[in-house]
């Protein structure tokens, strides 16, 4: 039953985050969100759509090791876009935007969903060892979000306004990111039930 379960959740991440993205890029989807090919800039957008290749991938190699990490990391991914958006973002640019249309499920039932997926229906113990891999989205986008500011500057570049009260701000805003994905994937890996 659980194993029925898990593949109809994933089965669901994988099909409405596609749906989304291209509704997104087709359509515009609000509020941190862009026309075709330019939503991937968004962390939002690369996050669910990782969560959504992560679904993927445990659908046809379920058994293996490196399927499990994967969807261990997309979900902390998604956990930091959840987060996110529900304290900082939230607060400054109003949660009814950031919450209608694909970003309903791109800021909030996408990361819940992935979240119970870890913590109710896991299969396979994510090692201590392993813990660092989820940090690796958020690492590489910060390092080219903070790298297209420093060489492109602040304006049209920081659709996040983490660089508002400057550089430095910003870089602390990261290491606290990082360093809480990191915190999360010691927490959700203790509580899952495997």
């Amino acid at each position: 039953m659980k194993r029925i379960s898990k593949t109809i959740l994933n089965v669901f991440i994988a099909v409405i985050v596609l749906w989304s993205w291209l509704t997104m890029v087709f359509r515009g989807g609000g509020s941190f969100s862009a026309r075709g090919i330019w939503s991937l800039k968004y962390f939002t957008v690369l996050s669910n759509l990782l969560a959504a290749a992560a679904a993927v991938c445990w659908l046809f190699f379920r058994e293996r090791h490196f399927s499990a990490v994967l969807k261990f990391s997309a979900c902390l991914a998604v956990m930091i876009t959840f987060l996110v958006t529900a304290t900082f973002l939230g607060a400054i640019f109003g949660y009814a935007f950031l919450y209608a249309g694909p970003n309903f499920w791109f800021h909030l039932a996408v990361p819940l969903l992935c979240l119970f997926d870890e913590l109710f229906l896991g299969e396979q113990k994510i090692l201590k060892k392993e813990l660092p891999y989820s940090v690796l989205p958020l690492f590489i986008y910060g390092c080219f979000y903070l790298g297209n500011i420093i060489l492109n500057g602040r304006e049209g570049n920081d659709w996040y306004a983490f660089t508002t009260w400057g550089l430095p701000v910003g870089f602390a805003i990261f290491l606290f990111l990082l360093l809480l994905n990191y915190g999360m994937g010691m927490l959700i890996s203790r509580l899952s039930k495997r």
